[in-house]
């Protein structure tokens, strides 16, 4: 929360700490859950940024959370302002998602790609009506999360039948099914996974074959617990 974050850097990692353990306790051999920290790119003072930065990193060396995500609106916070701590994420080896192309076009990709070089891409609807842009996803297996009810509720995307998700599969793109935020668009991701099934006829060795994609980008490599499910 903006609450934690505005704690000192000792008090926060304390708090960090606290949620490990509890999300350590609800593990139970079972699953394993991984914590990544993200924020808004909305227009932030210099001295901000490099403050969130350097938390970022902290946190990460601490072994707190696994990877860092930037989100929020495209139009008009673009990916450049970001470059020099995106620099850093990766001299501190954190893997790094950013969400572009949902509301804007294949310029926030590229964008995204060229200044932030990330491993995963949320969203990226827009990556389809660029080939070029395409390829160099393909080329490069960038995993791209794909949440349809989220593109369809927001007007991302006109109908669910309309979502680039079966063209994903069908070029071989290493994506994933996701909720986004199943609060707000009140979906699960059993039904994302039903919708999917339902609309382009994904069956259990395409599911499959996406699980093996999405545990491959996962931003933890190490496995705890040999029967864990990743989450």
């Amino acid at each position: 929360s903006s609450e934690i974050w505005r704690c000192e850097r000792s008090e926060m990692l304390e708090r960090f700490r606290g949620f490990r353990e509890y999300a350590d306790g609800l593990e139970r051999g079972d699953v394993q859950v991984e914590f990544v920290a993200g924020w808004n790119r909305r227009p932030r003072p210099d001295g901000e940024v490099e403050e969130i930065a350097l938390r970022i990193v902290m946190l990460h060396e601490a072994g707190l959370i696994a990877g860092v995500f930037l989100a929020g609106p495209e139009e008009g916070n673009p990916v450049q302002r970001f470059a020099r701590t995106f620099g850093r994420f990766h001299d501190a080896g954190l893997p790094v998602e950013i969400h572009a192309g949902e509301w804007c076009g294949p310029e926030s990709v590229w964008a995204a790609l060229e200044h932030g070089r990330p491993q995963r891409i949320g969203h990226g609807v827009a990556i389809f009506d660029d080939p070029g842009l395409l390829d160099a996803v393909r080329a490069e297996r960038i995993h791209v999360e794909m949440c349809p009810t989220s593109n369809v509720r927001t007007g991302a995307v006109r109908r669910f039948e309309d979502h680039p998700i079966g063209r994903a599969h069908a070029l071989g793109l290493a994506f994933s099914i996701n909720t986004d935020d199943p609060g707000a668009f009140e979906c699960t991701l059993t039904g994302e996974l039903q919708l999917v099934a339902d609309t382009f006829g994904f069956t259990a060795a395409h599911f499959a074959r996406i699980a093996r994609d999405a545990l491959a980008a996962r931003f933890q490599p190490g496995l705890r617990y040999s029967n864990a499910r990743a989450l």
